[in-house]
């Protein structure tokens, strides 16, 4: 699955944003009009979000309202897992092995932990050789 960011800023996000703790003055590692694969998918707090590699080559979670996918087509292998108990929040993920198989490697992923990177990086590169394109 691949997106084009349309926004970079939160002033462009819907209100609804707001309580995740955006502002209006927030602005975001990414390009606009820049290309992104997206290697998860999540609802957080009923909020639609996409992992994907900013311009700080490191995975970062972004509204999806501030892309337009550009192909549909999802990656063999993944996986979903909902949460319905929703006590922190994450409501569902769709994506990688890891990141819907290990309940914690979501928050290890954002907490930037040694081995979860490790992990991901791992992804990108068999998500990259498989369909020859960047990440």
């Amino acid at each position: 699955m691949r997106v084009q960011c349309s926004a970079n800023t939160a002033a462009a996000l819907s209100t609804r944003h707001f309580r995740l703790g955006y502002t209006d003055q927030s602005v975001f590692d990414l390009a606009k009009g820049g290309e992104y694969r997206v290697f998860g998918i999540s609802v957080y707090r009923d909020v639609i979000h996409y992992l994907v590699v900013d311009r700080t080559e490191r995975p970062s979670w972004y509204p999806a309202e501030m892309f337009r996918v550009t192909d549909v087509t999802l990656p063999v292998g993944w996986g979903v897992v909902s949460r319905p108990e929703n006590v922190d929040g994450l409501q569902l993920l769709v994506g990688y092995g890891a990141l819907v198989e290990d309940p914690t490697h979501y928050d290890a992923l954002i907490e930037r932990d040694p081995a979860a990177m490790m992990i991901f990086s791992r992804e990108v590169r068999t998500n990259s050789s498989s369909d020859g394109g960047e990440a």
